[in-house]
């Protein structure tokens, strides 16, 4: 295989491949993606089901593929909502070269939704609602709550809006784990299903420090 960087002419694999690698890559996201079902699935049982075997099953496979589709999900919607603005401070990404198009984001993350609707359907009305709950909330993260121009002049509101996903994402682990719909969540669960939103705020703001002589002009950061 030659080791030249893909271009536009480049076969469609190669280029998918090139910007997943950037923007998603799969095995550090899922890495992190089963460590972040597998705390929150043994927790939901732990406080639900006192005694019972710690395991993966079934569910756990239907639960984890779930989220990391939505991971997914998120990442194309972020494309989208960023892309004039990535256009114009990271023109040397490989979806703002036009080796992967925005109409090839929309196909593949329509395909993730849909895998995603598929499989919570099949863990049972519970996870459907919870996945529902949790896509709703992403689609206002898509259109930045309606307040794009405002969060953008206060940085630290607009992390935070995004970040509290991350309790809807952990109550949805909730209900593949146990079949229960969000709301009967134990409250120990709900305390839990806030450190996500901890960790990621923490990792979203520390990743967006810089020193001052490290700024670049447009590029936001705190």
């Amino acid at each position: 295989m030659s080791d030249a960087p893909p271009t536009r002419q480049s076969p469609y694999l190669r280029r998918l491949g090139a910007y997943l690698a950037e923007r998603f890559p799969l095995v550090g996201h899922g890495v992190l993606i089963v460590a972040y079902y597998s705390s929150n699935q043994f927790l939901a049982r732990a406080l639900t089901d006192p005694g019972r075997p710690m395991h993966f099953d079934l569910t756990t496979l239907l639960g984890a593929v779930t989220l990391f589709c939505f991971f997914f999900h998120l990442r194309v919607f972020d494309e989208h909502k960023d892309w004039a603005d990535d256009g114009v401070h990271h023109p040397e990404r490989v979806l703002q070269r036009g080796l992967i198009t925005l109409r090839d984001l929309k196909i593949l993350g329509g395909v993730a939704i849909a895998v995603q609707i598929v499989l919570s359907a099949v863990r049972g009305l519970p996870a459907l609602a919870a996945w529902g709950l949790a896509f709703g909330f992403s689609l206002l993260m898509l259109r930045e709550f309606f307040a794009r121009e405002w969060l953008k002049r206060h940085f630290l509101v607009y992390a935070t809006t995004h970040m509290l996903l991350m309790p809807f994402l952990s109550l949805m682990v909730f209900s593949f784990a146990t079949g229960e719909p969000p709301w009967r969540a134990p409250g120990w669960y709900f305390v839990y299903s806030w450190v996500g939103f901890f960790v990621t705020f923490n990792w979203e703001v520390s990743r967006k420090i810089r020193a001052p002589e490290d700024e670049r002009e447009g590029v936001e950061t705190y």
